[in-house]
């Protein structure tokens, strides 16, 4: 939850998984956030260069862009902000006081509007590690509406927008909850590993994992029973969690091996481990499934991971601290 100088923060195969991945990548765009030098990284995934650097308010940690990538929305859990980045301007166009420690986020375009179901509106959840809560803050007022109790330390949050479910991983509480995204209620708490952090949902809905970072595995969960199915060892402190657009395969950051682990969602088994920088922590997958990028915290680069060779492509210089916690990746530009 720290600054660096402060120490850690803390159906059938086919029609499931899909096919495997391709060798190129469009121009997309990753959104670093930087959280030792208050900056966000905005780095040309085909070029593997940093183009442009934007300031915003202190200690910058979680991220999640925008279904039609136009904006963008970062946390800052040590000074209780929200900002809205503008992906076309690259500026930041609002800060949103939440109070607490607004941690993991997620967007969602297509919450319903009270009274009118048939529109829409844009809502984030956001966790707040210290009141033990999710909150949801309406963007466009700049307002938190609801807080919802979740467990202690929440971290990861993940949201199926079909089945409008809410997944939260719980630190401190060793469980994983699950939120109506559109009432105030639980659906379940879901024991898991010990002290989960990062969550990440398949594409088509119907599975859940959850990096469990003191015991160095992932849970895997049934998203519609909401039941354990498997546990897969993976490696030490698995931090960050991204699974491939066509559910085939799961990126895992294990910070205390300076590695990654690829591993196949239909045999749960390791297909890989390649060498990143030092204590990697956010990871996301490029849309059309080839790349995953790996934030190295320590390191202060961008791992660019060519998914079909299972090597690093490149390595590209970032910002201090730089951390990534969420989906970073801009599509469809």
């Amino acid at each position: 939850m720290c600054r660096r100088s402060r120490l850690f923060r803390l159906a059938s195969a086919a029609l499931l998984f899909g096919v495997g991945t391709t060798a190129s990548v469009r121009a997309e765009y990753a959104y670093i956030t930087n959280q030792g030098d208050d900056s966000v990284s905005v780095v040309n995934i085909e070029k593997g260069e940093v183009i442009a650097t934007i300031a915003v308010a202190d200690a910058p940690v979680g991220v999640a862009t925008t279904p039609d990538g136009t904006h963008l929305y970062i946390t800052h859990p040590e000074a209780g902000l929200i900002s809205e980045i503008d992906t076309v301007t690259r500026t930041v166009v609002k800060t949103i006081d939440t109070g607490g420690q607004p941690f993991g986020i997620a967007v969602d375009d297509t919450a319903p509007v009270a009274g009118n179901n048939a529109q829409t509106r844009r809502l984030l959840f956001v966790t707040d590690w210290s009141r033990n809560a999710v909150m949801t803050v309406d963007p466009v007022r700049g307002v938190v509406i609801d807080l919802i109790h979740a467990g202690k330390s929440p971290a990861g949050i993940a949201l199926d927008r079909r089945a409008r479910r809410v997944f939260v991983a719980n630190r401190e509480s060793n469980t994983l909850t699950v939120l109506d995204a559109d009432v105030p209620r639980r659906y379940a708490d879901i024991p898991t590993g010990r002290a989960p952090f990062a969550v990440a949902l398949v594409p088509n809905g119907e599975r859940v994992y959850v990096g469990n970072v003191q015991s160095g595995e992932l849970t895997v969960i049934d998203a519609k029973a909401l039941d354990v199915v498997a546990t897969v060892k993976v490696g030490r402190f698995p931090y960050g969690i991204a699974v491939t657009p066509d559910g085939a395969r799961v990126v895992v950051a294990n910070q205390q091996d300076h590695n990654i682990t690829i591993v196949d969602a239909l045999s749960l088994r390791t297909v890989g481990n390649i060498r990143v920088g030092r204590h990697p922590d956010g990871v996301d997958i490029t849309g059309d499934g080839s790349h995953a990028l790996i934030a190295n915290w320590f390191d202060d680069s961008i791992s660019i991971i060519d998914l079909s060779t299972l090597k690093e492509r490149t390595r590209v210089k970032a910002g201090k601290g730089c951390r990534a916690f969420g989906s970073f990746i801009v599509r469809n530009r």
